[in-house]
């Protein structure tokens, strides 16, 4: 890095240096005229267009591998904003949307924004009806939801599949996957009984379509028993959870994700049906079986850490609780970063657990008070305003702020 260092400092004139000895720098050519004769084979230092392009993908891969994507490590927010440019440049362009998908930010807004600039280009060079193009309509529309515009996200997908309905037919996959993300939006827009309604018309064309045991389908089925138990019947997603396992371990392998994730559900509901002690013993098994099976932090071991916190709590341990979350958001953080829904999660479990062992009558704490407010702002910048998780923390804020007042009236009408 000092030889990097020294040869720019004997291009001063012709380089721009940003954040200049620092691992932030950046560095740029002066003048577009400088470029344009580096980038003539003709001149004595000349090189061919795409080579620049070439070394740079090449180090991206060395530097910043795609697998170990770290938004917070400045070589890998490079690669995040430039790699699909050098790779499309290059003429790769499927590789260059695989790393859209590869290198995706924490924060869903910025992946919003990325999308819509990558659809509005493959629009114009290749073509509204190209695979990836259609692939980018269904990016934009997916981050539209996360965003916290699950209205948005309704009205493009619905457009998508019209067009997809035409163009591939009714029974291609990516068709009935659409269908798939409009039941499941339609649910995220508070009507769980329309999601499960279309989760099970979409399940028959499936079964139809690809076959009973294929991953689409054996997934609807999972959707279908969520939004059972989100639509009152928690008793009947469970049993439908329990059911689709034995289907799942026969069609698939025994430590497939997708089993893992049934196994989580069963836990789930299991605790949501009131058997607490149970649901905490059931993702206590999973986690040993991910640690076996998953790479080391991964985010699906990370969420059963936060349901095993959270049952701990639930179940009459709530010192225990804090302790196992506050542990889990600081992996969280380092290995998904502090925009990430799930250590948004664990911050919000933190301040609800700060409030209930409170020394303040009624579980007031203004130190929780604190808390909320800190996740608010955070949350309503990342996830959006209207975003569940965002409305669940301004509802607890508000709670905590009406049970710090009635303190405060408490207090005063002892005094007088």
């Amino acid at each position: 890095m000092t030889k990097v260092r020294d040869v720019l400092v004997d291009l001063r004139g012709m380089v721009v240096r940003g954040a200049a000895g620092t691992s932030n720098e950046h560095v740029g050519v002066f003048h577009q005229t400088f470029a344009e004769y580096l980038l003539d084979p003709e001149q004595p230092f000349g090189m061919e267009p795409e080579e620049p392009h070439r070394a740079l993908v090449d180090a991206i891969g060395r530097l910043a591998p795609r697998d170990k994507n770290d938004p917070g490590n400045p070589l890998h927010r490079y690669a995040m904003g430039r790699e699909s440019e050098h790779l499309w440049q290059l003429g790769r362009h499927e590789e260059a949307i695989e790393a859209l998908f590869g290198r995706a930010s924490p924060v869903a807004a910025e992946n919003l924004r990325r999308w819509e600039s990558w659809l509005e280009r493959l629009t114009q060079e290749l073509g509204p009806k190209h695979v990836l193009t259609l692939n980018a309509r269904t990016q934009v529309a997916h981050w539209s939801g996360e965003a916290g515009d699950p209205a948005k996200a309704l009205r493009l997908f619905a457009s998508l599949l019209e067009f997809q309905q035409q163009l591939l037919g009714r029974s291609h996959r990516n068709t009935l996957h659409t269908r798939n993300d409009i039941a499941h939006w339609t649910g995220q827009m508070g009507d769980a009984g329309g999601a499960l309604r279309l989760f099970q018309v979409l399940l028959k064309d499936q079964e139809r379509a690809l076959g009973v045991d294929d991953r689409e389908t054996l997934y609807t089925r999972n959707n279908i028993a969520h939004w059972t138990g989100e639509a009152g019947d928690g008793m009947k997603a469970l049993k439908l959870f329990q059911m689709l396992l034995k289907d799942q371990a026969r069609a698939l392998p025994a430590d497939h994700p997708d089993i893992l994730h049934t196994r989580n559900n069963i836990a789930h509901w299991t605790g949501g049906t009131g058997d607490g002690k149970t649901a905490l013993k059931l993702f206590r098994a999973l986690l040993k079986d991910q640690k076996r099976v998953l790479r080391v932090d991964d985010p699906e071991m990370l969420l059963t850490r936060n349901n095993i916190a959270h049952w701990e709590g639930m179940t009459g341990n709530g010192a225990e609780s804090m302790g196992l979350f506050q542990e889990l958001l600081k992996d969280d953080d380092r290995v998904l970063g502090a925009d990430h829904r799930l250590t948004l999660l664990a911050r919000s479990e933190i301040a609800f657990w700060t409030a209930r062992p409170s020394e303040y009558p009624s579980s007031c704490s203004p130190e929780a008070l604190k808390l909320w407010r800190l996740l608010l702002c955070d949350q309503e910048r990342v996830l959006g305003s209207q975003h569940p998780d965002t409305r669940l923390t301004r509802q607890r804020l508000g709670e905590e702020e009406e049970r710090l007042n009635e303190w405060g009236r408490m207090q005063a009408s002892h005094l007088a």
